[in-house]
């Protein structure tokens, strides 16, 4: 049987949450999952699971108390952490912030898709299709 992908999803939006769920839960490859609502959050949530840290972490950019930068900023601080690949997913399609995300440290930028089967296939892309 295969080891789950271990999945941690930052966003504040709960619809976007409640696809990202489903968008998981059809997916043909076992996954745990954890979400958080904000930066301050999923670090929380990140010290609580050192010992099972996620494979993937997919961030929102803009969120209340800790927006995704100043997460990617403390987590690239964090030997145990900087190394996660971090996917951010965001409906920012400014160029600034794709730059600033990459040079913080994330693995990958993507605009947050239009379409619920265009979401299932990104994350597909990123978790299961890599060799």
């Amino acid at each position: 049987m295969k080891k789950a992908t271990h999945i941690l999803l930052v966003d504040d939006d709960e619809d976007d949450r409640v696809l990202f769920r489903e968008a998981l839960s059809e997916l043909p490859h076992p996954t745990k999952y954890d979400e958080a609502v904000d930066g301050a959050d999923a670090l929380a949530i990140l010290q609580r699971v050192k010992k099972s840290l996620p494979d993937f972490i997919f961030l929102d950019l803009n969120m209340p108390k800790m927006n995704g930068k100043t997460l990617l900023m403390a987590m690239k601080n964090d030997a145990e952490l900087k190394e996660i690949p971090v996917i951010v997913l965001t409906t920012s399609t400014e160029d600034n912030d794709r730059q600033e995300s990459l040079q913080l440290g994330a693995f990958s930028f993507v605009t947050k898709p239009p379409t619920f089967g265009d979401l299932r296939r990104i994350i597909s892309s990123y978790l299961f299709d890599r060799t």
